[in-house]
């Protein structure tokens, strides 16, 4: 994600989860808890996803491309995933695969956290 738009650092710690970069959004204030995407903006949306393996609440984090599709990683290629909100919604619970399997195979809990104007601190779209 950090890549896609370009952030970096900045001399400190890049967010190791999506929840993190979410948690980090919301306290920049840049997190919006709604489904109002920017039109002809790309910004990140977050979920929580907590895993099954050691029950952390890692989330996921995909592109809303602004007009109406959201950008997901690819399987094993650089080629994302374009999906609708009804098929990124079908995806997080279990109704579709997606890159070969269910996510609820491994996760659970999928929620949508809301999306961001900032990533990691970084301001991505202007107020």
């Amino acid at each position: 994600m950090d890549s896609a738009f370009a952030v970096t650092s900045h001399g400190g710690t890049l967010s190791a989860s999506a929840t993190a970069a979410a948690g980090r959004a919301e306290a920049a204030g840049g997190m919006h808890h709604d489904t109002n995407f920017p039109q002809g903006k790309m910004v990140p949306v977050f979920w929580n996803l907590t895993s099954k393996d050691d029950g952390v609440n890692y989330g996921h984090v995909a592109i809303w491309d602004g007009n109406g599709g959201f950008y997901w990683e690819g399987n094993h290629s650089s080629t994302p995933n374009h999906l609708s909100w009804d098929q990124i919604n079908d995806t997080m619970n279990g109704k579709t695969e997606i890159n070969g399997e269910k996510v609820t195979d491994s996760f659970t809990g999928a929620s949508y956290i809301g999306w961001s104007d900032n990533l990691e601190g970084v301001q991505i779209l202007a107020k």
